[in-house]
């Protein structure tokens, strides 16, 4: 069924944009605890875990996003 089909490719492209948007939340509040602040005030750059967070999220908000709107 070909309905079927593209309901269960949205719905994989709306979990990778929930995934996203999650990871992005995630990591914006691991950059707003003390211990990241002080981490940045001394180094000067956050940690790879907050990065890897944006960046991951950032990826996959752009992937689930560009699935969602594609016909």
């Amino acid at each position: 069924n070909k309905s079927g089909k593209i309901m269960g490719k949205k719905l994989v492209f709306a979990i990778l944009l929930a995934a996203g948007l999650g990871l992005i939340f995630f990591g914006y509040n691991e950059s707003t605890n003390i211990t990241s602040r002080v981490s940045k005030a001394l180094v000067g750059s956050y940690s790879n875990k907050i990065m890897f967070c944006y960046i991951g999220g950032g990826i996959f908000s752009f992937l689930g996003l560009i699935g969602l709107l594609r016909k």
